[in-house]
């Protein structure tokens, strides 16, 4: 006698959609993913399902918490840890993956708890009619402006919960994070989008948002809207109902343009402030350990350039081309000064170095370390002015001038000098400090190749770093193609080496 699995399941399928009209919407889905025997999609429906049921029968409570309060204090769970992560550290050590999935677990329930409070507010047919439309096309599901009042209240509640996460997960991690500068943004009225520097990490780096609500991270759309994992446990509905400003870093030029407006919309209508990762994805791991004789913090220090963004154009680092187009589109739509935060972020990428590229992300990850998001200034662009950086030309100048600034306050050019100089004094070479800052100036790509050279492989480091001084203390300097040729070399090698 042979079992047929799918017949049962339909069978199954057929008799819960019966219980209520509300289920309807799930059943083309459903069926769908088991005709194509899909069972994470079909866990994953049953996952949005069961929330949205717990959100009718007994509908969360939505956490009693002052985020900006706590951010002014900080949060101190390296300094003073909690019982779990002491158990955590004393069994694991101070470096392990189940760091990183107890705090998974803490994700799921906050954002188990945001669908549930969704039912809860909009009902169950109209929640599962949501669900639906996200888990096919390419285009985001809208609330109606008659909706926006409720739409204002779903953010708010979502907030509270996502605050509430920011501290379960700094817990289970043993981390201080420490929030510096944040009172000059407080004060500001109006709109402003945030300039973010370096982007070493994932969770830590989506931290700002406990001392403001409306400070949103731009995230990639793939990864927390359009991936299918993402769609089918409710990750794709949630970010679509809260309007949360997502960007595509594909080729696709039509979603790119559908990002900006979707950004622009949510700034105008829910007072959203997006702050762009200008490295777009996170920094490359930084591989290596300090060579003998080197202090760690002098080798191992939170970069700016390691990112390869496109193989083809290896001096390319950051993209400043969000942050400026979302800055001049929301002054003009709302008609008024628009501000531009700088914001760096450190030791994110030392706790929580890139080692996985997609979801769920899980990986090593380092407890005991001490994050700090510090705003560094906030530049203000009046009305009057926006019509003068509206050609391609004004707003690379812009972005560049941006750029500057950021490397400024992150002391990076300095940093990596220093590191070049203690490297060539250990070789018996004296001088390449001053000489590699001298270099940096004239073209950037001498301080890429510093800054890329901790993210090769151990066993491609010893060569390349040596060829390296060589060619700092080369006079006269190497012909400029010569240092290109050598910037592609490396950086083909930290892209081969990036998790896939």
């Amino acid at each position: 006698m042979t079992i047929n699995i799918a017949n049962i399941a339909n069978a199954a399928v057929s008799r819960i959609m019966a219980l209520s009209p509300a289920l309807r919407p799930l059943e083309p889905p459903v069926r769908q993913m088991i005709k194509e025997r899909d069972l994470p999609g079909i866990a994953g429906a049953a996952w949005v399902a069961a929330n949205g049921l717990r959100g009718i029968v007994a509908p969360p409570k939505i956490p009693d918490i002052d985020g900006p309060a706590l951010a002014r204090q900080g949060l101190h769970f390296a300094s003073d840890p909690t019982i779990l992560n002491e158990v955590l550290f004393r069994t694991f050590g101070p470096e392990s993956s189940v760091y990183r999935r107890l705090a998974l677990l803490q994700t799921f329930r906050a954002l188990g708890q945001i669908l549930a409070n969704v039912s809860h507010e909009v009902g169950l047919r109209e929640y599962f009619d949501i669900y639906a439309k996200t888990l096919t096309g390419d285009e985001r599901f809208r609330f109606g402006e008659e909706e926006r009042e409720r739409q204002k209240k779903l953010l708010d509640d979502s907030v509270k919960i996502y605050q509430d996460w920011i501290v379960s997960a700094a817990k289970i991690y043993g981390w201080d994070v420490d929030y510096v500068g944040f009172d000059q943004v407080s004060e500001m009225i109006g709109y402003f989008v945030g300039a973010v520097e370096p982007h070493g990490a994932l969770d830590p780096d989506f931290f700002g948002t406990l001392w403001d609500g409306r400070m949103m991270p731009v995230a990639d759309d793939v990864n927390f809207r359009f991936g299918k994992k993402q769609r089918q446990f409710g990750l794709g509905m949630v970010v679509d109902i809260l309007m949360l400003p997502l960007i595509h870093r594909g080729k696709n030029v039509r979603r790119v343009v559908r990002s900006l407006k979707d950004i622009t919309e949510a700034a105008e209508k829910l007072g959203i402030r997006p702050e762009w990762f200008i490295n777009e994805g996170r920094l490359a791991e930084i591989r290596l350990k300090a060579p003998p004789g080197m202090a760690e913090e002098d080798f191992n220090f939170t970069g700016c350039y390691s990112n390869v963004l496109d193989p083809d154009h290896p001096s390319k680092y950051v993209n400043m081309g969000g942050v400026v187009s979302s800055a001049l589109n929301i002054g003009k739509k709302t008609k008024g000064p628009v501000g531009i935060m700088l914001k760096t972020i450190h030791g994110s990428q030392e706790a929580m170095p890139k080692r996985s590229k997609h979801f769920p992300f899980d990986q090593k990850v380092r407890t005991r370390r001490t994050i700090v998001h510090r705003v560094e200034e906030v530049i203000t662009i009046p009305y009057e002015s926006l019509h003068d950086l509206a050609s391609p030309k004004q707003k690379e100048a812009l972005g560049e001038k941006l750029d500057l600034a950021m490397r400024r306050h992150l002391e990076i050019d300095k940093k990596l000098a220093r590191l070049v100089g203690i490297l060539g004094r250990m070789g018996g070479y004296e001088g390449l400090e001053e000489r590699l800052a001298r270099l940096g100036e004239q073209d950037k790509d001498w301080f890429i190749v510093a800054d890329r050279l901790r993210s090769v492989p151990e066993s491609e480091f010893s060569p390349l770093c040596g060829r390296f001084l060589e060619m700092v203390r080369s006079d006269p300097p190497v012909q400029t193609e010569v240092l290109e040729s050598f910037l592609r070399t490396v950086s083909d090698i930290v892209f081969a080496a990036d998790p896939k």
